[in-house]
Parts: C-alpha cells; structure tokens; sequence
C-alpha cells in the first residue's frame, strides 16, 4: 500500500500545482519520501521531478517547514 499512497500523493501535489496552489509540494515531497523508503525508484522519480516542478528545494529543510533566511 505505500506504493499507491506514495502514487496518489503525487498525482495530488500535480492538481495543487496545475490550480496554481503554493502547497503543491508538499504532497510530492512525502510521496518522494515513502518511495524512496520502499525502494521504488521509478515511482521516486516521478515524485522527485513534480517535487521539483511544484518549487521543491532540496536541502535540510524539512518539508512543510520554511529555511532560516524565509523565516526571518
């Protein structure tokens, strides 16, 4: 089941992003997150590229959460 969740979650976070939604990646980012845990690389990638898409960073900040120079 992780596999489908990790599907939806990303099909998800592609209608928040297509609708202009600013929390678009946040979806992709845990699908990305469960599949990478499971070993999919093929579903990874998909959620990496709409992650990307959607205005995902890559870095230490967690998702959901802002980096230290946007906080401030």
């Amino acid at each position: 089941m992780p596999l489908l969740k990790a599907q939806t979650l990303t099909s998800y976070g592609v209608f928040l992003c297509r609708r202009g939604d600013r929390r678009s990646a946040l979806p992709a980012a845990e699908a990305l997150r469960i599949a990478d845990g499971c070993g999919a690389v093929r579903h990874a990638e998909r959620a990496r590229v709409e992650w990307r898409r959607a205005g995902g960073r890559s870095g230490t900040t967690p998702p959901g959460q802002l980096p230290p120079q946007e906080a401030a």
